[in-house]
């Protein structure tokens, strides 16, 4: 087990390994082959298993690609890239959350000079409100 270790980090020593973006290529494969598995039982949508089964194949490979690859600051850079945009969907889920339990007390509205989303009590009419992030006031239109 030792000489199998110690090929092991000499082969993948310069080259990219696993990171977030790979993890979550991994998940979406057995994602992928769950769906295949349960689609093959069914005659109608067997086309759909073999699409996923290709799909699941470019994944494993993307993933080991990624993986292997000795162009670090590339594979650095894809990673950087998927978890931004995971944090623009994670906060954008939250968001929305938010306004969906607030429905019935709160609005929430974009301060049209730094963009920020400000949340406000309702308040039928048009009042004039300072945006807590960039201290502007502008100009709220509440209806119900």
């Amino acid at each position: 087990m030792g000489r199998f270790r110690s090929w092991l980090y000499r082969f993948m020593s310069g080259r990219y390994g696993a990171d977030e973006l790979s993890r979550f290529l991994f998940i979406a494969y057995f994602v992928c082959f769950a769906l295949s598995f349960v689609f093959q039982f069914f005659r109608d949508t067997l086309w759909l298993s073999l699409l996923l089964d290709l799909v699941m194949w470019g994944l494993m490979i993307w993933t080991l690609y990624r993986m292997l690859s000795r162009n670090v600051n590339k594979r650095w850079a894809e990673n950087q890239r998927y978890l931004q945009l995971r944090t623009r969907v994670r906060e954008w889920l939250k968001l929305t959350r938010a306004r969906l339990r607030d429905i019935r007390t709160k609005r929430y509205r974009r301060c049209p000079h730094c963009r920020a989303v400000v949340r406000f009590p309702i308040k039928r009419g048009v009042h004039i409100v300072s945006c807590p992030h960039c201290k502007q006031r502008f100009e709220l239109k509440i209806r119900l």
